[in-house]
């Protein structure tokens, strides 16, 4: 991020810059606020009677979230065999590398005691090296779900709970009857939707919360019956248009009659049968006229992010609803005092984590939820103070998944600090070869996507495992150029999709299918995964960039990097507004 950036934050936040850093990763300077170094200092722990203030990080808000985003796949799925029971499961690890996975029912099952990996510390070894070891015996689970407990029939879904009847949702939960999408939460009836928030009857959405039966809208909130929108707020059967506010039957921001609403509203969707595009590329073209508002926040205050919701004393953030006294986080809802968060809800003081769901004090974590003052520990659920520990639930004061009384705990925990301060480990996040996954196989590859020379040259691992999958003889294809109406539950059992861009198979579900033809929407000509990166190619989710407003030249942040035809969210209201 640009040194004016953090300089204009600093001002308009009244917040100090106390530090420049200079990133160990990219060279790049970045500022170290008087906030943040309040904030490391609340969250640093107390063990045996003395605190232990945690370091400044070395590495720029942008490096800390690659490589944290880099420990997490939501995508990137194996056919597998569960140790445990020998059933043929799908899993984000991949098996020629981890043989000892769960299926998710036996891996939360009394069967499996993480405590039987446990080991003594070992006053030779540096915390990592030791933390590496039971990493590496600690069975996996296969998906990261709570199917079968707060979740039915929601089997194959990662990052995800408190659903039903879901398919291939990921960073996502209390949902019904949704599809394909990232980043949901609290809603009905969504498919292909990312950060789409108490919503029903959405598809193709984004950056949208509080919507019902609206399709390809974007940056949109509290709509009913809009098509292709973009910045709606309070709207009501509009089509084609941008940028409106209270407005009912409008097309291309026009004010058109009931009938004539209607009478476009069959025509578009007769066209979206069999050329989609051709409407894809009209709206583009219809929406370059318009300014761009520099953010996307709504009721924030003194908040500098993008697709913020009730944001509150919050700065470089993004897709969040919800959010208070926070910096440096992405992704889901309800942070409150937390820092460098990637995914989650419902956290508070928490710091450099991945999914501390419904977590107090959890900090240098991976999906530890439910969970209270723990460090440096993975898929710890229910939990309170642990140290370096895999795949606990209910417990508390263990290290390295060995059981001690809190005395003994606090006086282990006190020489564990004091060896990683030794060794520089303290404040550091994990080792980048301690993933799971290679970059190529992490969310970090979708929404930060480095090339080969990339990945390499940032030390990250990279496999090339992906290969074509081969569709069994005897198993036709979809003619998807068939109408919505003349395709039946009987086709797509039988047959496969092939993705007109990327070549690679992939099916209907009934669901869906049933879906699509109850709000005549065409099949989709585009693998998933096609289309989820398509998606985030309409977004803005890395940064923030200093422009200046193109309507009273005052500076302001976007997310915008071009910083064409850029306004300011006052004069962009003005437009709007008056």
């Amino acid at each position: 991020m640009q040194k004016e950036v953090y300089e204009f934050i600093s001002k308009q936040t009244q917040d100090p810059i106390v530090e420049r850093k200079t990133c160990t990763i990219t060279g790049e300077p970045f500022a170290i606020f008087q906030s943040d170094k309040d904030f490391y200092e609340k969250i640093s722990p107390t063990f045996a009677g003395e605190k232990y203030l945690l370091p400044v990080p070395d590495m720029c808000f942008e490096e800390r979230r690659r490589l944290r985003d880099s420990f997490k796949n939501d995508r990137t799925f194996f056919k597998s065999t569960c140790a445990w029971t020998g059933k043929p499961i799908i899993t984000t690890y991949n098996p020629e590398i981890y043989k000892t996975i769960y299926i998710t029912e036996e891996w939360r099952s009394d069967h499996r005691n993480a405590m039987d990996y446990g080991f003594a510390i070992d006053e030779n070894k540096n915390f990592f090296e030791q933390y590496k070891k039971l990493l590496d015996v600690v069975p996996k689970i296969a998906l990261i779900n709570d199917n079968n407990v707060g979740s039915e029939n929601c089997e194959y879904n990662q990052d995800a709970s408190y659903a039903k009847d879901c398919y291939l949702v990921s960073m996502a939960w209390r949902l019904r009857n949704s599809h394909h999408s990232c980043n949901i939460a609290m809603g009905e009836d969504m498919i292909d939707c990312f950060f789409v928030m108490q919503s029903e009857i959405a598809y193709e959405c984004l950056n949208c919360y509080n919507i019902f039966k609206c399709f390809f809208l974007r940056n949109s909130n509290q709509c009913t019956n809009c098509l292709r929108g973009y910045d709606l707020i309070w709207c009501t059967d509009c089509l084609f248009c941008t940028g409106l506010r209270n407005r009912q039957y409008m097309i291309r921001n026009k004010q058109v009659t009931k009938d004539e609403f209607e009478a476009e509203k069959l025509r578009v969707y007769e066209i979206m049968q069999t050329n989609i595009q051709s409407l894809h590329d009209q709206f583009e073209k219809f929406l370059s006229q318009f300014p761009k508002k520099a953010t996307n926040m709504t009721n924030c205050h003194h908040s500098y992010g993008h697709n913020l919701v009730n944001a509150d004393n919050t700065s470089i953030c993004f897709n969040i609803m919800t959010i208070r006294d926070c910096k440096y986080c992405r992704f889901w809802d309800t942070f409150e005092d937390a820092y460098d968060l990637t995914s989650g809800g419902q956290a508070k003081l928490c710091y450099q984590s991945i999914v501390p769901d419904e977590a107090y004090h959890v900090c240098f974590s991976i999906f530890c939820c439910n969970s209270t003052d723990v460090w440096y520990s993975e898929m710890c659920h229910f939990c309170h103070d642990c140290f370096g520990c895999v795949g606990l639930i209910n417990k508390q004061h263990c290290i390295f998944n060995k059981q001690y009384s809190k005395e003994e705990y606090e006086k282990e925990v006190w020489w564990i600090i004091w060896r990683m301060i030794e060794t520089w480990e303290r404040g550091q996040w994990f080792p980048r070869d301690f993933s799971a996954f290679a970059y190529n196989e992490s969310i970090a590859h979708f929404f930060e996507p480095l090339s080969k020379e990339e990945v390499i040259a940032k030390w990250f691992q990279r496999r090339c495992h992906l290969s074509e999958v081969d569709i069994p003889k005897g198993i036709p294809l979809l003619d998807t150029s068939l109408r919505i109406e003349n395709i039946d539950e009987k086709m797509i059992q039988n047959s496969v999709i092939i993705c007109e861009a990327s070549g690679k198979p992939f099916k209907i579900t009934k669901p869906e299918l049933e879906f699509y033809r109850k709000h005549h929407l065409p099949l989709p000509r585009k693998h998933p995964d096609v289309r989820f990166q398509e998606r985030l190619e309409k977004m803005e989710i890395s940064g923030l960039y200093l422009t200046t407003c193109k309507k009273c030249w005052q500076e302001t942040v976007t997310v915008h990097s071009d910083g064409v035809n850029v306004y300011c969210e006052n004069c962009y209201n003005k437009e709007i507004y008056w």
